[in-house]
């Protein structure tokens, strides 16, 4: 049985590392949610990668 949460998920491509698709200023990075025609941004800082798979980290306060 489908959610109202699971209508409001998107995929994402993981056949290439996020580091090769993204641009940082380290250690700050921008992370962002979609919601309906609603974007939600926030800068996170001590943005990390966390191994070789396109994995990362940030700290949050």
């Amino acid at each position: 049985m489908a959610t109202d949460a699971d209508e409001k998920m998107i995929s994402v491509n993981v056949t290439r590392p996020i580091w090769e698709r993204v641009f940082t200023v380290a250690p700050l990075v921008v992370v962002g949610t979609r919601e309906g025609e609603a974007y939600d941004l926030a800068p996170k800082h001590m943005a990390m990668p966390m191994g070789w798979t396109g994995h990362f980290g940030f700290v949050c306060t």
